[in-house]
This record gives C-alpha cells, sequence and structure tokens, in this order.
C-alpha cells in the first residue's frame, strides 16, 4: 500500500490544497477581468479574451460562461467578493499574470489601479 496516513504527509497536503486555492483565485480573477471589461460595455473584448481562454483551459471557459449568464447583480456581487478576498497588490499582481497581457491587448484599465 503507497498510501501514507495523513499526518505523515501532512505539511505536503496543505501545500496541494494551497496550490488548488491559488488556482481557484486566478480562475475568478480572469472573471473578474471579463466583467470588468463588460462594464465598460466592450463586449467584443470579452468575447475575444473568452475565446483565448477557450484555447488554454476549456473547462476554465465554461465556468465563466456558467457564472456570466447568472443575473448581473450576482455578477456584480461576484466581481466585488472576489477583488475584497485579495490580501495584497503582489498578491494580485501574481494571480494575475496570465490574465494581465490579454486585458492590457484591449486598453481596459485593470481594477489593481485603483486598488
Amino acid at each position: 500500500d503507497d498510501l501514507l496516513p495523513l499526518n505523515d504527509d501532512d505539511k505536503e497536503n496543505k501545500n496541494e490544497r494551497k496550490a488548488a486555492t491559488l488556482d481557484e483565485n486566478t480562475e475568478n480573477l480572469i472573471m473578474t477581468q471579463l466583467f470588468c471589461i463588460l462594464a465598460h460595455r466592450n463586449a467584443a473584448a470579452a468575447q475575444a479574451i473568452l475565446e483565448q481562454i477557450k484555447t488554454e483551459n476549456q473547462a476554465l471557459a465554461a465556468r465563466i460562461i456558467q457564472v456570466m449568464t447568472k443575473k448581473e447583480q450576482q455578477n456584480e456581487q461576484k466581481m466585488f467578493d472576489v477583488l475584497h478576498c485579495v490580501q495584497s497588490q503582489q498578491e494580485f499582481d501574481e494571480k494575475l499574470s496570465i490574465s494581465v497581457p490579454l486585458i492590457e491587448q484591449f486598453n481596459v484599465k485593470l481594477y489593481k489601479d485603483t486598488m
């Protein structure tokens, strides 16, 4: 049996959970950027970014579509919830590193500018 008891492997498990959380936060922040674009009434830019995400991560693209088809008010609340969970400018920058180039392509003002 290759499985070890949890307490013998606790540090690794904590690191795995932390990595999973960061991945989820990164996905949420990408969705936040899409909401930002939509708030600027630039649906074409949002669609272009969504197409780019589809080529990289189809599951994330499906999740974004699912979230964005909910009521607009719920989307706005989700956006603010995500922004408030970010603890620092550095953390925000790290989590956004994959979406920043896409956003800058469309000259959309990032939320980090106002944080």
